[in-house]
């Protein structure tokens, strides 16, 4: 299936939709407090078909500067294990880069696994956040990797 990725706020409905598709109840039980929460985010980007149709979101709260805070990573349930999440999660990696550490909630553990973004996750010891360093390009800073190892 193909599919493309492009920062925008999604219409209300489609928000609620696919909120609803992954059982995330708790956001569609107030919608509009749901747009105001998207509307308020540092950055929402979505995935399409060629139809246009919603297939996935993430959406990140952050200062711009120094932090960013991955706070929801979702594909829609018939959609999931196509790459939408990962091709998500890499664009949001991208356009934070010069950002200096990343902080991931659970909602998008098993993509974030999968990139190799959370190394404790990874290895049964996920509890809640991970947080990636940058050297302040984007790269991933050895001495807080989080590994035992040094190694990012």
């Amino acid at each position: 299936m193909g599919f493309s990725t492009r920062a925008e706020r999604p219409s209300l409905p489609e928000l609620t939709s696919l909120y609803q598709s992954v059982g995330w109840s708790a956001y569609t039980v107030d919608p509009t407090r749901l747009k105001a929460a998207i509307d308020g985010s540092h950055l929402v980007l979505c995935a399409r078909d060629s139809d246009g149709t919603l297939l996935g979101l993430a959406r990140t709260v952050s200062d711009g500067n120094t932090i960013v805070y991955l706070q929801d990573l979702l594909v829609s349930a018939e959609h999931q294990r196509e790459g939408i999440g990962g091709a998500l999660l890499d664009e949001v990696l991208d356009r934070s880069r010069d950002i200096r550490q990343l902080v991931r909630y659970p909602t998008g553990c098993a993509v974030f696994c999968r990139q190799g973004g959370d190394w404790a996750a990874s290895q049964g010891r996920g509890t809640g956040t991970t947080v990636t360093h940058t050297d302040g390009v984007g790269q991933p800073s050895p001495l807080a990797s989080g590994r035992p190892d040094g190694k990012g």
